[in-house]
């Protein structure tokens, strides 16, 4: 019935901010923090030489007391009885990778077209929204990640604040930028900053392929680059929320 609904709203284009064929198959996820090069083996980085060319990531370990913050931030705004999926772990660990999720650090500027680019973070499923084949026969293609195809996902942290850990773990639970639904458009906090809505988005989002909608669209979610880029002070020192109550329902919708 589930994929039957999903069928629905892909034909009828709608705007959509998770992912329904990406779920985790469980509910409390591991995550471990990068350490060694081989670590990168079983996520869409692969190797080193990989990472830097294609995604113009140089992985780096978290310190301790990095790690702490990464881990409160994640922890506190996760959990069973919010979200229906947590995170836990957070530590080193061995190769080949005894965890879901690898954590790291990047330079929070990058090299790109011959000048720097700011970067906050990236997540496996990040800004793109990728739907992993690999390690599937010809004729039992059948999109997922994560859980569903044995993949680790990774997520890098450029900025290690709040609003940007919070926000890559969305995308590790499912949830999708909510500034690329068409609704954003109406929303002047969006349609004032060039980039921030899908028309002539550089990232290319392919909403409409796979994703759900189930609530209208929300203008102080942390998927939403038109509320955490103008108010990432504010959140970061706890005076606004990191996460709306509508990020929190749809996590709860898609794992209960």
């Amino acid at each position: 019935m589930k994929y039957i609904l999903m069928l629905l709203s892909v034909l009828s284009i709608q705007a959509a901010v998770y992912e329904p064929l990406v779920l985790w198959n469980k509910l409390d996820v591991s995550v471990c923090f990068y350490k060694e090069r081989t670590h990168l083996e079983d996520t869409e980085l692969r190797n080193l030489t990989r990472a830097k060319k294609k995604y113009n990531i140089v992985p780096g370990a978290l310190t301790l007391q990095e790690q702490s913050r990464i881990t409160r931030f994640i922890q506190d705004s996760f959990s069973a009885q919010t979200t229906g999926i947590s995170f836990f772990g957070f530590k080193y660990c061995k190769s080949p990778v005894q965890a879901d999720v690898v954590v790291m650090t990047n330079s929070p500027f990058s090299l790109q077209g011959g000048g720097k680019i700011k970067s906050f973070g990236r997540a496996s499923i990040g800004e793109a929204g990728v739907i992993s084949y690999r390690g599937r026969g010809f004729f039992k293609k059948k999109p997922g990640f994560y859980g569903t195809t044995g993949e680790k996902a990774y997520v890098y942290l450029a900025e290690l604040d709040k609003t940007t850990a919070v926000h890559e773990f969305g995308h590790i639970a499912g949830l999708r930028h909510e500034h690329a639904r068409d609704e954003a458009f109406k929303d002047s906090q969006c349609t004032q900053v060039q980039g921030y809505s899908h028309r002539g988005n550089p990232l290319k989002e392919n909403l409409y392929i796979t994703t759900e909608s189930p609530f209208s669209y929300d203008s102080k979610s942390v998927m939403n680059y038109c509320y955490i880029n103008p108010k990432r002070k504010q959140i970061n020192a706890g005076a606004l929320e990191v996460m709306s109550d509508l990020d929190r329902k749809t996590l709860k919708l898609m794992y209960e």
